[in-house]
């Protein structure tokens, strides 16, 4: 099985309030708190698109650890984990030789369920991921932004080896990659990663922490006024496309 789509990304923070305060600030809709069962140690809060989303992470409990959390946090506050939409999580971990991880997370209509196949060894992570209640995580209502954001349409990395970066991912998603400039994409339904020598043509002010970096997204609005503008959250450079 192959990666149908961009499903989402995540965004690991420090506070998941002050993340979804600074997004908000922007024009997005941030959905609530769905703590990550059974423990509840980490959650989400999520900004949702017709296609795709952008995921908040970050540890909730009290007195909560996460040594995931924490490595990531290490290099930048940003995103970390970017998700491939597959059909059928278990023919996926048969081709690659992995194992399928069931997870669940609270919200407020149930308990939405999923089967994840993540590629810990690679940075940044990838997963590629089947919804197995997408009912209960795509919500109409909470696809609509103040901003006119409508659609998750890339995500952008730039790395010192594009080439080399690009067939692991190309690999792992089962998906070509096609020229991308300089650099390199794996083109999926609606969206595509990018993976670039550099940023000067995406997002020519960001400054670059460590490589591999995730330095942001492009997100489509049917703002005509808002094509070309850049912003930025919670790490994350945000460049709106038509």
């Amino acid at each position: 099985m192959t990666a149908i789509a961009l499903d989402h990304v995540g965004v690991v923070v420090r506070d998941l309030d002050v993340a979804a305060h600074a997004w908000q600030a922007l024009g997005f809709q941030v959905t609530p708190l769905a703590p990550h069962l059974p423990a509840g140690i980490t959650g989400n809060r999520c900004v949702m698109f017709g296609h795709g989303y952008i995921e908040l992470i970050a540890v909730i409990a009290p007195e909560g650890h996460s040594a995931t959390l924490e490595k990531f946090l290490a290099r930048y506050e940003g995103i970390h984990i970017i998700s491939l939409a597959t059909a059928n999580a278990d023919a996926t971990a048969q081709r690659l030789g992995l194992t399928v991880i069931r997870s669940e997370r609270e919200t407020a209509r149930g308990t939405a369920r999923f089967a994840r196949v993540v590629c810990a060894d690679l940075v940044p992570r990838l997963q590629l991921l089947e919804h197995l209640t997408p009912d209960l995580v795509w919500l109409p209502k909470q696809a609509i932004h103040p901003n006119h954001a409508r659609a998750l349409r890339s995500v952008v990395i730039a790395s010192d080896n594009p080439g080399g970066l690009a067939r692991h991912f190309a690999d792992a998603a089962g998906v070509a990659p096609a020229a991308d400039g300089a650099g390199l994409r794996l083109p999926l339904d609606h969206a595509a990663v990018r993976i670039l020598p550099d940023l000067a043509s995406v997002f020519p002010r960001t400054i670059v922490p460590s490589l591999p970096f995730v330095a942001g997204i492009e997100v489509a609005t049917d703002d005509d006024a808002r094509v070309g503008q850049i912003v930025e959250a919670s790490g994350v450079a945000i460049r709106f496309v038509a």
